[in-house]
């Protein structure tokens, strides 16, 4: 089934195309602005966030974590130091960025 606006993960996020789409959407990782991760669990709360602090950590953490968290149907977030958000996927689906807006940086 196809939710309009909603587009699953693609079946392989490359290290190269996590690191476009964070910085095709302008978002900036390093020490000096982190980005943060949350995960929720099935109560809708998360358990604290977990700080991205480059790129090489933007990409561990999509290729496992978020991978993972999608696979198994949780929600997960990403936002940027003024928790403005990156990236936001539950029930197994990317929620944001819009499929035009992932098509626009792969």
């Amino acid at each position: 089934m196809h939710v309009r606006g909603v587009s699953p993960l693609p079946e392989r996020l490359s290290a190269r195309h996590a690191t476009r789409l964070a910085v095709g959407l302008g978002a900036v990782v390093s020490e000096d602005y982190p980005m943060y991760l949350y995960e929720y669990g099935a109560d809708g709360m998360h358990s604290g966030r977990q700080y991205i602090n480059n790129d090489t950590e933007l990409r561990a953490m999509m290729a496992s974590v978020v991978t993972q968290a999608m696979r198994e149907g949780r929600e997960i977030r990403i936002t940027d130091t003024g928790d403005h958000l990156i990236f936001h996927a539950e029930h197994g689906r990317v929620v944001w960025p819009t499929p035009e807006q992932m098509a626009g940086v792969r």
